[in-house]
């Protein structure tokens, strides 16, 4: 039988540089993983900041500015610039409800700009807006949801933080 220290020895090759790889790598996964870190608590304070925002109802939005258009037809397939065109920007180019209708350069009866009749020749639009779908939205799971009044949450499972549709009454 032959002695441990006589049994031959077997050395493996080590690149002088592979600690040193080894070194960069678990560097580089720290820092991903400190990134990782930090961006997700950046998010979670995020998340927990953010405040329930009420749905508009379907008209006039006050916060939403409007627009001013006028009230005759403006023919927009002509080769040339027609009068109804150029006096349509007096229109176009106002940004409030009583600048809009203060215009007043057209004559409605006589189809002609030289003489105003009195009327305003624009109209302040201002944009409707509508409430988004309830039907169907997400409602119940783990953060436990709920649907907006007059809805309900239909579960489709009946284990505790199951998920589910908001459907009417």
């Amino acid at each position: 039988m032959e002695n441990e220290s006589t049994k031959p020895q077997i050395a493996i090759p080590i690149h002088p540089r592979y600690p040193i790889f080894l070194s960069l790598i678990t560097l580089a996964l720290l820092v991903a993983t400190g990134f990782l870190y930090y961006q997700n608590r950046q998010l979670s304070q995020q998340i927990a900041t953010l405040k329930a925002i009420p749905t508009p109802s379907p008209t006039n939005a006050p916060e939403l500015p409007g627009f001013c258009i006028p009230t005759y037809r403006v023919e927009t397939n002509t080769q040339e610039l027609t009068a109804k065109q150029n006096y349509s920007q007096y229109c176009t180019e106002k940004r409030s409800e009583t600048e809009c209708l203060s215009v007043d350069v057209y004559n409605q009866k006589l189809d002609d700009f030289s003489a105003p009749d009195g009327s305003p020749d624009c109209l302040w639009n201002k944009p409707i807006v509508s409430p988004p779908s309830v039907e169907g939205t997400f409602c119940g799971g783990i953060t436990n949801k709920k649907c907006p009044v007059g809805y309900v949450c239909q579960q489709t499972a009946m284990y505790p933080d199951a998920s589910g549709n908001c459907t009417k009454k």
